[in-house]
C-alpha cells in the first residue's frame, strides 16, 4: 500500500509504502459536516500518532471530509479483512448530507441569525 501525501498542488510530497502483510491494525475515525475523519495505519514502525488537528502531519495517517466517507470505509473494510482474514462489514453512519442543497441551506440559515442579531442591534441604537 502506498500513501502519497501533498501540502500543496505541485510540490513534492511525503510518499510512504507500507506492506500489506505488515498492518497490525487500522483507526477510522467517522467524517461528520464539521470535523474531517481519519484512516490511520497500524503496523510496526509506524509513527506514534497524533492527536487532534496535527493528525495532519501524521504521515501514516489518512485525513478526508463526509463527501469521502463512504469510499473510505470500503478501503477500511477492505484492510481489516486482510489484517483479520475474516470478511469486514462496517455499520454506515447516517452521514449530513454534504450535496449543494444542504450546504445553501446551511448558509442561509447563518446569513439569517446574522441579519437578525445586526438588525436587533440596530433597534437599540
Amino acid at each position: 500500500m502506498t500513501i502519497e501525501r501533498r501540502s500543496l498542488p505541485g510540490l513534492s510530497g511525503d510518499v510512504r509504502s507500507v506492506a500489506l502483510s505488515a498492518l497490525t491494525g487500522v483507526d477510522m475515525r467517522n467524517a461528520t459536516m464539521w470535523e474531517p475523519g481519519h484512516l490511520r495505519l497500524v503496523y510496526p514502525g509506524a509513527s506514534p500518532g497524533i492527536a487532534g488537528k496535527m493528525r495532519l502531519y501524521d504521515p501514516d495517517t489518512i485525513m478526508f471530509n463526509a463527501e469521502h466517507q463512504e469510499p473510505m470505509l470500503d478501503v477500511y473494510d477492505a484492510l481489516m479483512t486482510i489484517i483479520s482474514g475474516q470478511p469486514h462489514k462496517s455499520a454506515r453512519p447516517k452521514s449530513p448530507s454534504s450535496s449543494p442543497a444542504s450546504r445553501a441551506a446551511i448558509i442561509v440559515g447563518i446569513l439569517l441569525v446574522a441579519a437578525t442579531v445586526w438588525l436587533c442591534l440596530l433597534a437599540r441604537v
